[in-house]
């Protein structure tokens, strides 16, 4: 229900050997009603993207894989993108 309200969005993850439950993120503003923007800025940046794909009705899914090794976020037709936090740079890559 809160998905056809546009309050949250669910990413479901791709990978090997690994549980499909899925990523949950606010929509936009939605995150804002509890924390400062200061808080909340990486996240923020995350939910922007995952509300323009959601809207742009394409295939992406995050990126997972075993515990405690750091993957990119999301993988989007072949192209893999990482989400970076503040002060953290851009990435790229072809998959």
């Amino acid at each position: 229900m809160l998905e056809k309200t546009f309050i949250l969005n669910r990413v479901f993850p791709k990978g090997t050997n690994i549980l499909k439950e899925p990523k949950t993120l606010f929509s936009i503003p939605y995150r804002r009603l509890y924390k400062n923007f200061d808080e909340c800025f990486g996240s923020l940046k995350e939910d922007f993207f995952v509300d323009i794909l959601r809207f742009s009705n394409r295939e992406f899914y995050y990126l997972k894989t075993t515990t405690g090794k750091k993957t990119p976020d999301y993988i989007v037709d072949d192209i893999i993108i990482e989400i970076s936090g503040k002060g953290k740079g851009i990435s790229v890559q072809r998959f």
